[in-house]
């Protein structure tokens, strides 16, 4: 029995432990089977994958299973609420915004030998050899691959922007006012508030943080100091180690980069080489609240009560953190047959033939698809049960995240993003990952079921002659003509009353938004017409002369891509969304915009007159 136990690890510092999710499936340790831990690569297995990771991995076959339930906490009826008796958030007396939770959780642990063998833990641990127990230990203690890589994401970034090195790293005037810094006990000195409190590195105040928008956080102190005195820079006390700290410079308005953190610390009397953690840093909060909330509940329609759908094909996405980008689309190309087709009807080919399945485009692809489609996590719960007992039935696309946006300057960030920079950027990878891999139909790549050939034809009024371009494209791109809007005397009518509202310093929250109303056929009319382009030069030498421009469809794809250009500019260059509502239609007839080619009567430019590429 010691041979099977003899590729059994004990995770160390830089292990990846993948305890929150099956490497192929959404199975977690909340699952009704619970999760697989490998004690050797340390991958994430549902039971249905169990089998297929022993038949890839020889020899790997010890797992820690961990099974995890909900367990309600009792309500005494007999305990009165505690009331409010401060008009502040988190101290004693104030608004208990987080409040206590319904739940804890219990996890129950096992040492499980595939494919018969079955060992509780840590009750069972005579039968255990001592490395087995210690990797046991180490899987249960370990901080799980993804919380490693969602702060590895946050850790150098802040609303999705790297980290500059702060403008008053050399220049930062310090007072000499004689306080020193307590290696512990701090509070801030204006409230009661004895977490997120911040250091003016200064003036050596301390003083808690801003609100944060569920109301948790602080009391707006630090910032208010700041506003009152102009000193920049403040550093989270209980971020700092001997590897920096979190410092904030309000007057740049984001997190940046102290180098010279060690020396603006001893001035306060600070040893930063001593210094542990003791408080969550930036992006352990920014991570929290965006695990504490969905995206669901802060878009619910106001006075409104959505019906939540069940099964395969209705299965949601949790938010990441501004991955609505990422999420719109894959649900939309996941309702495509030849997405459905490629990725889910033979994602066990893809996950038979992946060595490395976390880092494996194709197998997180599958698994994505795996995820949305199959109905296993989009189940309805019974009507007289609480949702807050059971397992979200949503999917957390973290892997499939990480892996598209390694290495890309920003779909590897916390930006918000476009969502059709993502759509063509994620096409290639598609189309590249099934052209250089093994894939079980070559012939199918659903990459090109967008794809579609735009004719442009140009026309000289003075030559009478013609020339006919072409392009490859996979969006149809059209702009908005908010003059074609249905509704513009009730647009213009809003628009007074709101300024004239503004000018007598009156609150416009509760003035009713009324929106541009512009029918897409508009806006495909628009892109029609004619374009006339002036001090067009047709040959080199010869003087410039005017041409008109048309652009007609010369093939049409399988699914059309509408991408509305809803971005405008103001006058100072500044870029602006247009808050615009469009109107589509059921059924879209764009024959009338097929292409016909070069026509009979018709005299071309002669070659080489002009590039033969397209216009924009």
């Amino acid at each position: 029995m010691t041979d099977v136990y003899q590729n059994v690890r004990i995770p160390n510092s830089d292990d990846k432990v993948y305890k929150d999710e099956c490497v192929y499936s959404f199975d977690n340790p909340e699952s009704e089977n619970g999760l697989f831990i490998c004690m050797s690569t340390f991958r994430g297995l549902g039971k249905d994958h169990v089998a297929r990771h022993c038949k890839l991995n020889p020899s790997k076959n010890v797992f820690l299973h961990i099974l995890r339930r909900r367990k309600p906490v009792p309500v005494d009826p007999n305990v009165e609420p505690k009331q409010v008796t401060k008009m502040a958030f988190g101290v004693e007396g104030g608004f208990d915004v987080q409040g206590p939770k319904p739940f804890t959780f219990e996890e129950k642990y096992t040492i499980y030998v595939h494919p018969n063998v079955l060992i509780h833990y840590p009750d069972e641990t005579n039968q255990l050899p001592e490395h087995v127990k210690k990797s046991a230990d180490a899987i249960i203690a370990a901080e799980s691959a993804f919380l490693k890589e969602e702060r590895a994401s946050m850790n150098a970034t802040w609303s999705g922007e790297v980290r500059q090195t702060t403008k008053h790293a050399d220049t930062l005037e310090q007072l000499d006012n004689g306080r020193k810094i307590p290696p512990n006990g701090w509070k801030c000195e204006l409230c009661d508030l004895k977490d997120n409190l911040w250091l003016n590195l200064t003036d050596g105040l301390i003083l808690c943080g801003r609100k944060f928008y569920d109301g948790s956080g602080g009391n707006n102190h630090a910032i208010e100091h700041y506003q009152k005195t102009k000193y920049p820079l403040a550093v989270k006390l209980g971020t700092i180690t001997s590897n920096g700290g979190d410092v904030y410079s309000y007057d740049e308005d984001d997190m940046v980069n102290d180098p010279n953190l060690n020396k603006h610390l001893q001035h306060w009397g600070i040893n930063m080489m001593n210094m542990e953690l003791t408080d969550k840093t930036m992006a352990d909060l920014e991570i929290d609240l965006n695990k504490k909330y969905g995206e669901a509940s802060m878009i619910e329609e106001s006075n409104s009560k959505l019906q939540p759908l069940h099964g395969a094909g209705y299965t949601g996405m949790r938010n990441l953190g501004n991955s609505c980008y990422l999420n719109s689309v894959v649900q939309v190309l996941f309702t495509i047959k030849d997405f459905q087709e490629k990725y889910y009807k033979q994602c066990d080919f893809y996950f038979d033939n992946a060595k490395d399945p976390v880092n494996n485009f194709n197998t997180q692809t599958a698994k994505l698809a795996f995820g949305l489609l199959s109905g296993l996590y989009s189940r309805e719960l019974p009507a007289d049960t609480d949702p807050s007992f059971h397992p979200p039935t949503v999917i957390r696309p973290q892997m499939f995240r990480t892996l598209v946006g390694h290495d890309h300057p920003e779909f590897s960030t916390k930006q918000q993003q476009d969502a059709a920079e993502f759509l063509e950027y994620f096409l290639e990878l598609v189309h590249k990952h099934l052209t250089n891999e093994p894939t079980p139909d070559a012939t199918l790549d659903p990459s090109t079921c967008f794809q579609f050939q735009l004719e442009e034809r140009l026309y000289c009024s003075t030559t009478t002659q013609v020339r006919y371009l072409t392009r490859d494209d996979i969006m149809f791109r059209i702009n908005v003509p908010l003059d074609a809007s249905k509704n513009m005397h009730e647009v213009l009518q809003y628009n007074k009353t709101k300024e004239d509202l503004e000018k007598q310093g009156k609150p416009i929250n509760d003035l009713p938004v009324v929106r541009p109303i512009v029918p897409l056929t508009q806006a495909i009319a628009r892109w029609a017409e004619p374009e006339v382009i002036n001090d067009f030069r047709i040959k080199r030498g010869e003087p410039t002369t005017t041409i008109r421009k048309t652009q007609r469809f010369l093939t049409f794809p399988d699914y059309l891509l509408v991408q509305m250009k809803k971005y405008t500019y103001n006058d100072d260059w500044t870029p602006r969304k247009l808050d615009v509502s469009m109107e589509i239609p059921d059924e879209l007839d764009l024959n009338s915009l097929r292409a016909k080619g070069f026509q009979p009567g018709e005299t071309p430019m002669p070659d080489g007159t002009i590039e033969t590429k397209m216009i924009d």
